[in-house]
């Protein structure tokens, strides 16, 4: 009786799911729609490692290893909401139709305390899924001057995670 309702359970929950994705890949049809859920996804990651960084209780926990966690998840989720949150901007900067240079430069801001929360939590695994997520925006450039502010913004982004994990002496 108890597995019958585990599976019951199981099978409710994977409905549940089957029927948000249908939903929400018809909303995402919509362009504007799609940018602004990513912006609100990035900006909401951009303020819990605000505030990870700030070591405001509840969204700074360290552990004993040294590794820097937020609201009690596991360190390597973490820094997989913040891989993804900087690819995201990444992606903004480079394709949302932004016509300051301000606002794109405002994004790329707001990926400094991202890196940082990343490189502090020790997971490589989610340095190494970042990187990769980089290298998918220069695939598919030809010799063209996005190609070359990609290539530009890669390096940055690259070049600061590096620095962030090298000044991390948990992290080896």
């Amino acid at each position: 009786l108890d597995m019958l309702s585990d599976l019951i359970i199981s099978f409710m929950t994977l409905l549940q799911l089957v029927l948000l994705l249908w939903i929400t890949s018809t909303l995402f049809k919509v362009e504007k729609v799609a940018r602004n859920t990513l912006l609100a996804f990035a900006l909401a990651s951009v303020l819990l490692a605000s505030a990870n960084l700030l070591q405001i209780p509840g969204f700074y926990q360290r552990f004993s290893d040294g590794r820097i966690s937020a609201i009690a998840n596991n360190p390597n989720e973490v820094a997989g909401n913040m891989a993804v949150a900087i690819i995201i901007i990444v992606g903004l900067c480079l394709y949302a139709p932004y016509k300051h240079i301000y606002t794109k430069c405002l994004l790329l801001l707001l990926t400094l305390p991202l890196l940082a929360v990343m490189a502090s939590t020790g997971s490589r695994g989610m340095v190494i899924a970042f990187l990769m997520g980089c290298v998918v925006y220069l695939l598919p450039y030809g010799s063209s001057k996005r190609f070359l502010l990609s290539v530009a913004l890669a390096f940055v982004l690259i070049s600061s995670i590096l620095y962030e994990i090298s000044g991390n002496a948990d992290f080896m």
